[in-house]
């Protein structure tokens, strides 16, 4: 994905019948799409959720390199793969999608941001009675 924004495009064609013109491309940041996530989860319990890669109109759409993603809890719930906390998560080349768990720890709203500088934020929460 490229950089957001707007690009401009001149078209010409010899013909007389054809004059030159001009259009605008605007370049909009990905979007991070998920399944999986529930309103409420138990403490100690943990929940596989899935990431997907969107593009501006929320189509799930795969990745031309690697592209890695930040995981930010708060101390309520984690993330974790193969029984490991982590941080990141990373979708493949050309891949749309990768899986993970998100596991609640603690009493109250555990909340999370999921983030990468070519796609909007991702914000969600869950309930942790």
């Amino acid at each position: 994905m490229g950089d957001a924004g707007t690009d401009t495009l001149v078209a010409s064609a010899t013909s007389p019948a054809h004059i030159p013109d001009t259009a605008y491309v605007v370049i909009g940041q990905g979007r991070i799409g998920t399944s999986g996530w529930l309103t409420s989860l138990a403490a100690g319990d943990s929940v596989q959720v899935t990431l997907y890669t969107q593009d501006p109109n929320q189509n799930t759409r795969g990745v031309l390199a690697a592209t890695t993603f930040t995981l930010t809890p708060n101390a309520n719930i984690e993330f974790r793969s193969g029984g490991a906390v982590i941080t990141q998560v990373v979708v493949p080349a050309g891949a749309n999608s990768v899986s993970f768990y998100v596991k609640a720890l603690a009493t109250g709203t555990g909340t999370v941001a999921i983030t990468n500088a070519n796609y909007q934020t991702y914000n969600n929460s869950v309930s942790v009675p």
